[in-house]
């Protein structure tokens, strides 16, 4: 059996922040038009603090923690129809570690690639149940080809 090393960075877990649907489809026509918008920051890398580590245990003493926020904006569009879908996430990540410039690098790729497959199945889920018999599948993204996310069109 293989020895699986855990990564330094790992997902503490994730929020819903927002999420604003408007739907003029009953059944989403197979020939629509999907626009995608996505933007993803991090925020201010810091140790984690007594109280924290008081909570979790001794294991996350020197370990350091951040946060992301990804807010994926879907449009399909057909005739004068359209589906618009903002959804907004929060991630919170801790490292095991204290090389601030490494959990920036694996926050700001594997943090993206892990809240936008948290998002793309909670769109598939949403969309679903917004018109019959067909859900909003997002394509999958390579993260590590991928620079600057802010805003960026897909």
């Amino acid at each position: 059996m293989a020895d699986i090393k855990r990564a330094s960075m790992q997902l503490v877990g994730t929020r819903i922040s927002k999420l604003t649907i408007k739907n003029d489809f009953i059944s989403l026509p197979d020939n629509c038009k999907h626009t995608l918008d996505l933007d993803y920051k991090i925020g201010k890398i810091q140790s984690i603090d007594e109280s924290i580590t008081k909570e979790l245990g001794e294991n996350f003493k020197d370990a350091l923690i951040t946060n992301g926020i990804m807010t994926l904006t879907v449009q399909n569009s057909h005739d004068e129809n359209s589906m618009d879908i903002e959804i907004e996430a929060d991630a919170c990540f801790i490292y095991f570690g204290s090389d601030k410039e490494d959990f920036e690098q694996l926050a700001r790729k594997n943090g993206a690639a892990t809240l936008y497959s948290v998002l793309r199945g909670q769109l598939m889920s949403i969309t679903s149940q917004c018109v019959d018999g067909k859900s909003i599948v997002l394509p999958m993204l390579n993260f590590s080809e991928i620079s600057g996310l802010a805003n960026k069109k897909i």
